[in-house]
C-alpha cells in the first residue's frame, strides 16, 4: 500500500510568549502583529511530522506533499521539509487573511486536480484566526470523514487507528481511508531536525508555485471580532477517603461536567 499524503501549512507569527497586556493591546487593536517572528504554524508543525511517522511506519512507502497557503517566500523552510522527506512543497498565493471558506475550496480544488490523497492531515488551529472551521468545510467538500483534535495516529492494517480527544476524555478509534485528520496537543509536536548532509542533497529542490486565485467566500474579508489567549491552567485535588469514596466523587465531578449525564 502506497499511502498519498497531503499537509497544507501556513506560516504565521510566535504568540506563544507574549504578555497578558500585549494580548490586551491586540484585543483592543493597538498592537501590530508584523514585528513577531514569523514560523511554522505550530499545530501544522505537528501534522507534518505525524504525516512522516506514517511514512515511516510504512517502510519509507507513503509520499508526503506540503501545500503552502501564503504569499511569503518560504525557501529556508522548504529546504529543510525537503530534507526531512517531502516528496514536494507546492504554494497555493493566499493574503494572511484568508477567510476559512476559501481556504477550503483551494485546498478541495488541489486535491481534485493533484489526488487523489489518502489522507489530509492538518493542524487543529490554522493561523491567524481559524479555530478548526478550514478543515471541517474541507471534509465537507470533499465528502470524507473528519476525525478531529487528534493526538497521534499508526497504521492498522487498511485503516488507520487514530486517538483523539474531546473535552473530557480520549477516544482511540481505527478509520477508513481517505479521510481528513486534524492535529491537537499531538503527541509528537515538533518536526524532526535534517542534517547538514540532507539539506545539501536536496539544494536545488524548488517549491512549485501555482496562480493567484480569487477568494471563494461571498465576502473575501475577513477580519475576527474579538482575539484572546486561551487558559489552558489546569488544577488537580487529592483524595482523600477509601477506594469507593475516591471513586463516588470521580463519578461525581465527571457526571456534573457531562450534564448530569452517564455515558
Amino acid at each position: 500500500m502506497k499511502l498519498k499524503i497531503l499537509v497544507p501549512f501556513r506560516i504565521g507569527r510566535d504568540l506563544e510568549n507574549l504578555t497578558e497586556e500585549e494580548w490586551r493591546r491586540i484585543a483592543g487593536g493597538e498592537m501590530d502583529l508584523n514585528y513577531l517572528q514569523k514560523q511554522l504554524n505550530p499545530s501544522d508543525e505537528a501534522a507534518l511530522e505525524q504525516a512522516l511517522l506514517l511514512r515511516d511506519a510504512w517502510n519509507g512507502c507513503g509520499e508526503v506533499t506540503g501545500l503552502y497557503l501564503g504569499d511569503d517566500s518560504i525557501d529556508g523552510i522548504a529546504k529543510n521539509l525537503y530534507a526531512v522527506g517531502l516528496k514536494e512543497i507546492v504554494q497555493l498565493p493566499a493574503p494572511p487573511d484568508l477567510d476559512p471558506l476559501s481556504a477550503a475550496k483551494w485546498i478541495e480544488k488541489f486535491c481534485l486536480e493533484r489526488g487523489p490523497f489518502d489522507l489530509i492531515l492538518m493542524g487543529c488551529t490554522e493561523y491567524p484566526f481559524d479555530f478548526g472551521v478550514t478543515q471541517t468545510l474541507l471534509a465537507e467538500g470533499l465528502g470524507i470523514p473528519l476525525v478531529s483534535h487528534g493526538r497521534w495516529a499508526q497504521p492498522a492494517g487498511a485503516k488507520l487507528q487514530v486517538e483523539y480527544e474531546d473535552d473530557l476524555f480520549l477516544h482511540t478509534a481505527a478509520i477508513s481511508l481517505p479521510a481528513v485528520l486534524s492535529m491537537d496537543a499531538a503527541v509528537h509536536p515538533y518536526l524532526r531536525i535534517s542534517t547538514l548532509r540532507e539539506k545539501m542533497a536536496v539544494k536545488s529542490r524548488k517549491v512549485e508555485k501555482l496562480p493567484v486565485e480569487a477568494p471563494a467566500a461571498e465576502n473575501p474579508e475577513f477580519m475576527p471580532e474579538y482575539i484572546y489567549r486561551v487558559d489552558n491552567t489546569k488544577s488537580c485535588a487529592m483524595l482523600k477517603g477509601t477506594a469507593e469514596e475516591c471513586a463516588a466523587w470521580l463519578m461525581e465531578k465527571i457526571e456534573s461536567a457531562m450534564g448530569g449525564k452517564r455515558r
